[in-house]
């Protein structure tokens, strides 16, 4: 008797949710009807709400690395060892920075700071550059997280925005819209 009772609670519970959503409506004396075009909304448009904060880590304030290391080629030797000059600014001992590919789009590399190692390419090439219309990056110096947002250069639909989280020198997806 319990476990029914423990059911209709749930069920009342889910239909309460249900129907403060506007995705339960009566539909005549003790009928109810789900609104499928708003629940479709909710699962083509999921929402992930996203903190820095959550993904927090202690910025590194001691002596870094002068030479990038384990980078293949000249060019971007020099690219990755001109990032080591700037500030920590990426997951507590990181550099990241941003570079042209070659063909007309932009990508990124992370670089670690304190060893001088080049560590990460970013997932994806996009298409187009530092214009903030059409590739955004966005990162913080305490945090493991890092958002990418433009049109993949592999081909693909449109615009896309990718949460990542950086764990042992690799981009683990969170999120994609």
């Amino acid at each position: 008797m319990q476990r029914r009772s423990k059911n209709l609670f749930q069920e009342s519970l889910i239909d309460s949710c249900l129907q403060r959503c506007g995705l339960l409506v009566r539909g005549g004396p003790g009928h109810w009807l789900i609104r499928f075009d708003l629940l479709a909304l909710f699962w083509a448009f999921p929402v992930f709400a996203v903190s820095f904060d959550d993904y927090g880590v202690e910025p590194y304030d001691g002596h870094t690395a002068m030479v990038a290391s384990g980078v293949d080629g000249f060019a971007f030797s020099k690219l990755a060892s001109e990032a080591l000059a700037k500030p920590i600014n990426f997951a507590g001992h990181y550099i990241v920075f941003h570079y042209s590919c070659g063909g007309g789009c932009v990508t990124g590399g992370v670089v670690d700071a304190i060893t001088g190692k080049y560590v990460a390419d970013f997932p994806d090439n996009y298409i187009g550059g530092d214009d903030p219309e059409t590739f955004r990056s966005e990162f913080k110096r305490d945090s493991r997280l890092i958002m990418l947002q433009g049109k993949s250069a592999y081909g693909g639909e449109g615009m896309k925005r990718e949460y990542f989280e950086f764990i042992d020198g690799d981009f683990k997806l969170l999120s994609s819209d």
